[in-house]
């Protein structure tokens, strides 16, 4: 594959969120890494469920216990609920009409989740967190660690979708040739195309998101 080649060609793209990747102007593999964040979720928050504190946006990973959908009818609303645990404790998770989860995330899976989190009535909850399976405390994660790209979106497109779109495909950025000459970049203290779209997409700090 090349920046040339057609985002119809490359694996798990499915032909029907074609022309909602056309409205977000991605036709090509550059067009995709010159689709640049809007903003950036600050995850980099790491702490044990013990020690979580209301209203800050913290990150945990642990052990679903229990997960189930509670259907409102007269509501039109469906509510998932997950119990996380690790050693020092536990918390509720909750999401809000996506009933899917409970195919994607089973009891006993190890899970990172990301969010704030808030006191309802039913004690300490985190509502709508981001999540994602990992194999092993500590991992490196995409979605729930770090700063995290938030990016324009469109129906059937999630931020969550073309960060794993972006990170499979992350090896095409070395494709990228830089087109200002050296004396520029150093005058202006620039850095060369390759690190600057690693930066933008992946950044450990928000100096280099910056």
């Amino acid at each position: 594959m090349n920046l040339d080649t057609s985002i119809a060609e490359i694996p798990k793209i499915n032909k029907r969120i074609l022309p909602a990747l056309k409205h977000l102007g991605i036709r090509t593999l550059r067009d995709l890494f010159l689709h640049f964040p809007s903003r950036y979720d600050d995850f980099s928050n790491h702490k044990n469920i013990a020690d979580l504190e209301i209203g800050e946006v913290v990150s945990v990973q642990g052990r679903i216990k229990k997960i189930k959908n509670l259907f409102l009818p007269g509501r039109r609303l469906t509510i998932t609920e997950a119990l996380l645990a690790d050693e020092t404790g536990q918390v509720k998770a909750v999401w809000f009409n996506q009933p899917f989860l409970t195919k994607n995330l089973k009891e006993d899976d190890l899970i990172s989740l990301s969010g704030k989190l808030m006191l309802r009535k039913q004690g300490k909850v985190r509502s709508n967190p981001a999540y994602e399976k990992i194999k092993s405390a500590g991992e490196t994660t995409l979605h729930t660690g770090g700063l995290i790209a938030v990016y324009p979106e469109t129906t059937g497109i999630s931020s969550r979708w073309i960060r794993f779109l972006i990170k499979i495909n992350a090896r095409v950025i070395n494709n990228f040739s830089e087109t200002l000459p050296p004396a520029l970049l150093k005058k202006y203290s620039l850095p060369e195309i390759q690190k600057a779209l690693r930066d933008i997409h992946f950044p450990k700090t928000l100096t280099e998101a910056e």
